[in-house]
């Protein structure tokens, strides 16, 4: 999945590569971006919708469900551990984005909720019928 995720600190290449990837998934309009309030998580995805909380870390938040769309869960680890490597990396990348960079990725956001749909809350869609 992540691979030298041991070191300390992101390349400013590795960065770049990470955020390329990131706009990519929001540009190609593939995915749905959806504000909700949640009381548990700052955000959730299922591969084709995110929710994001709008009163919690926008930025971090959309960083953290798009690896989680670029990098689904592997059967061979546990959820805890890919979900403690993708936090960790989020918080690499958040960490060191350029000003230049957090634009673009706002801009980028803010141009998904536009075009997105607004799709039936997560409360419905997870509750039993």
């Amino acid at each position: 999945m992540f691979k030298n995720l041991t070191n300390h600190r992101l390349t400013r290449r590795q960065i770049d590569y990470y955020l390329h990837r990131i706009y990519g998934v929001l540009r190609t309009g593939r995915i749905n971006v959806v504000l909700e309030r949640m009381r548990k998580n700052r955000g959730l995805t299922d591969g084709e919708t995110i929710w994001l909380d709008p009163e919690d870390r926008i930025l971090p938040t959309i960083i953290h469900e798009c690896l989680h769309v670029l990098y689904p869960f592997n059967k061979g680890q546990s959820d805890e551990t890919q979900e403690k490597l993708t936090l960790k990396l989020e918080k690499r990348i958040a960490r060191r984005m350029t000003v230049r960079q957090m634009k673009k990725l706002f801009l980028l956001l803010a141009e998904q909720l536009q075009k997105s749909k607004q799709s039936p809350s997560l409360k419905r869609k997870t509750t039993p019928d």
